[in-house]
């Protein structure tokens, strides 16, 4: 099981440290994927992941260009609030200096900081390119470094995971792109899901049980348990939890897979719309 190290899994750990997985027979192996979701795409490919949370669009993305796995659920509902951060000591102070020449950090290829760049260019009316407009720095601490050292001059990551290095003045965040489609999606590989769906049904259900238990907690509670295991101000924890929403593990809306692929498609990031029944599979029951 992969995810990013981030605020949005905290139930995946919660639920494991329970020990919920192993009682209903699973032992779950979970492995941070601090580059996200184009690590994880690639991690599920070559068959070192079974499962992944990971960004919608990326997911979308990979499977329509022929990653061997099928979105079987949404993770939240809500959109991720992606900060648009540039170098405090730079010539950046609001996403409108953002001009067609400046560089993108960028995890990786397919990676949500990557494809939101797209998103984030279009509503500017800016043209990127990619072997011109992008900077692969593999993490958030390789994105400050190149940010820091002029080698990149734009950054989109969550806006949240972001504020302490905002705090401590090495970033500010220009402005906010909310991603136009809920933010996390559970991706599972084929041959997994044709040997094991019900395994993977009732380790989806655990965690949405969780998931959704979280979501139900005061939110004073909430912020102290994101604060001690991400180390957020319980300030920034409480408002990213106001803002966040989870999906109880209902089957997805076909619909909202295909207003995201026609969304790639029209960004340039995609080549084609793909049958959705391609993108998504429904588990047992």
């Amino acid at each position: 099981m992969g995810g990013v190290p981030e605020h949005f899994n905290l139930p995946w750990h919660l639920a494991n440290a329970t020990g919920s997985f192993h009682r209903v027979g699973t032992d779950l192996d979970w492995r941070d994927q601090k580059s996200g979701t184009g690590q994880m795409m690639a991690a599920l490919q070559a068959g070192e992941l079974d499962i992944a949370v990971a960004l919608t669009d990326g997911t979308i993305k990979a499977i329509a260009e022929g990653n061997p796995s099928k979105i079987v659920r949404l993770y939240t509902t809500s959109p991720l609030q992606w900060g648009v951060h540039t170098a405090a000591a730079g010539a950046i102070d609001h996403e409108t200096d953002i001009t067609a020449d400046h560089r993108f950090a960028i995890s990786r290829f397919g990676s949500g900081s990557n494809l939101m760049a797209y998103v984030l260019a279009d509503r500017l009316g800016l043209t990127l390119h990619p072997e011109e407009s992008f900077v692969i720095v593999g993490t958030l601490d390789g994105a400050r470094t190149a940010l820091l050292a002029g080698d990149a001059d734009v950054f989109l990551w969550d806006r949240f995971m972001t504020s302490p290095l905002v705090t401590a003045g090495d970033f500010i965040c220009a402005d906010v792109q909310p991603t136009p489609w809920p933010s996390f999606a559970i991706a599972v590989r084929d041959d997994v899901l044709a040997e094991r769906a019900d395994e993977v049904k009732a380790v989806l259900d655990v965690a949405a049980t969780w998931a959704k238990t979280f979501e139900g907690l005061p939110v004073t509670e909430a912020a102290s348990a994101v604060s001690k295991h991400h180390h957020l101000d319980p300030a920034i924890a409480a408002d990213w939890f106001s803002v966040t929403s989870w999906a109880g593990g209902e089957a997805i809306d076909p619909i909202v897979i295909d207003d995201a692929m026609a969304t790639l498609v029209g960004l340039g990031v995609l080549a084609e719309a793909v049958p959705v029944t391609k993108i998504i599979a429904d588990l047992p029951g």
